[in-house]
């Protein structure tokens, strides 16, 4: 089983979740049992996709509004 997603925010505050939908414009996720949905812009991007690699995690960032990842 690969470890939690993680998302670095812009502010540095650091999500870390299993359950996740990114699309091209919005995280969407669910960290205990709690629903939160923000907006890409808000992610630091760089960081997000860094620290998952370092948990071996290939972390696809959606191009545009035809792709999404998805995870659960």
């Amino acid at each position: 089983m690969l470890p939690s997603t993680i998302f670095i925010l812009a502010n540095g505050e650091r999500l870390e979740t299993r359950r996740f939908l990114l699309t091209a414009s919005n995280l969407s996720f669910s960290i205990d049992r709690q629903q939160r949905t923000i907006p890409l812009d808000r992610l630091d991007l760089d960081a997000t996709i860094a620290a998952n690699h370092e948990r071996g995690i290939d972390l696809r960032i959606p191009a545009d509004r035809n792709e999404i990842s998805l995870s659960f």
